[in-house]
């Protein structure tokens, strides 16, 4: 049960589906993280580990109650939330996603109902609930926009998050009548900082300051972790923040001004993660861009977003050479269709060498694609 009384013990919620292994791992980070912090007041919440290397475990981030609460206040603010306005929880609450949903209802005194996502029913359970809000990731966005499902118009906003949200899958799920808002956030962050009604940009929400080092985004609130505790080589360490410490993303982005309003309103052009550039023979090549043009095409080809992913492996004479990635159960004749057409679309040094199937993609509960265990998958099944 979550608990939002500053004065509760830290709060560790796990994936129940993690090994017995994994939740021994993030025991002992807590119980290394309580040694040297404190033991009440936080949530605990383990990271996606998405690029998480070989030697390292994944990362415990903490995060105060209040900080969870703050972010949560923001996004009240921003709707004008009110008691009688009900959320759906259609996302785990181990994760700072769901996390916040629940912080958001807290402060509202309003209703949470968790939602049996199957696509038969979820229209029906929004209306006996009278949902107004609902959080979710793009991959449940496929989801609705493969089985046509519209929405009831109790929903007052749909926030996604957790991933881009791709243009045309953006326009089909708004033609079924879905409110939907683009959320740019991290746990780091106490879920999002940022959003997108219409255009290319993100919003920055109030309270939250931004600026640029090295291109990459670094920012500031009232929502920011207090520690990133993980296991290096059998060692726990532990990196503290404070409340006055400027916190660095691996986010390419470019800040905008708008100079039409008097407010001042910033905007977040997000270009891609510092893993998104790379070198192929010298050349400069945005995997997200690819990723853009890969998505594409395969909806074109009916093929749901997520079974098809673009790698770049290192290679001593190119740099990079980038790979084809298909889930075994995919069609082949589709993929090497999708290879095919890819290949002439692109320049010649964005073009990719082969197609390679493995038996699943490594995700998160939330979709986010784990890459470094990925590139560990594809190295093997090239040698």
């Amino acid at each position: 049960m979550i608990s939002f009384d500053l004065a509760t013990p830290n709060q560790m919620p796990l994936n129940p589906r993690l090994s017995e292994n994994e939740k021994s791992i993030f025991s002992e980070l807590k119980n290394g993280f309580e040694r040297k912090a404190a033991g009440t007041g936080y949530f605990l919440i383990a990271s996606s580990g998405t690029s998480q290397n070989q030697n390292e475990s994944s990362k415990l981030i903490a995060l105060k109650v209040d900080a969870v609460l703050n972010s949560a206040r923001r996004v009240n603010q921003y709707l004008h939330a009110q008691s009688d306005e009900n959320w759906g929880l259609a996302l785990p609450s181990f994760h700072v996603a769901g996390l916040g949903v629940r912080a958001r209802a807290f402060l509202a005194a309003s209703k949470v109902f968790e939602l049996d996502w199957q696509m038969t029913t979820i229209q029906l359970q929004l209306l006996k609930n009278h949902i107004s809000y609902l959080s979710l990731v793009p991959a449940q966005v496929f989801d609705l926009v493969q089985a046509g499902v519209k929405a009831p118009s109790v929903l007052k906003r749909v926030f996604v998050g957790a991933g881009s949200l791709h243009d045309d899958m953006r326009s089909k799920i708004i033609n079924l009548g879905w409110p939907v808002v683009e959320t740019y956030g991290m746990t780091e962050t106490a879920s999002m900082i940022a959003i997108r009604e219409h255009g290319t940009a993100f919003k920055v929400m109030p309270g939250i300051e931004v600026r640029l080092h090295d291109e990459k985004l670094q920012l500031r609130c009232n929502s920011m972790l207090s520690a990133v505790v993980q296991k290096q080589s059998d060692e726990i360490k532990i990196d503290f923040f404070s409340v006055n410490d400027w916190y660095g993303t691996r986010d390419h982005v470019e800040l905008l001004q708008d100079s039409s309003q008097k407010s001042g309103e910033v905007y977040l052009e997000l270009k891609g993660r510092q893993s998104d550039y790379i070198k192929v023979l010298g050349e400069g090549v945005s995997l997200s861009e690819l990723r853009t043009q890969l998505h594409s095409l395969l909806l074109k080809q009916g093929l749901p977003p997520d079974c098809a992913e673009i790698v770049a492996v290192e290679e001593a004479r190119k740099g990079h050479q980038l790979f084809l990635v298909f889930e075994k159960q995919i069609d082949r004749n589709q993929s090497y269709a999708v290879l095919t057409e890819f290949n002439l679309k692109v320049r010649p040094y964005e073009k990719l060498a082969e197609v390679v199937f493995i038996d699943r993609m490594p995700r998160t509960e939330l979709g986010k694609l784990k890459t470094e265990e990925l590139k560990r998958i594809i190295k093997i099944s090239l040698e």
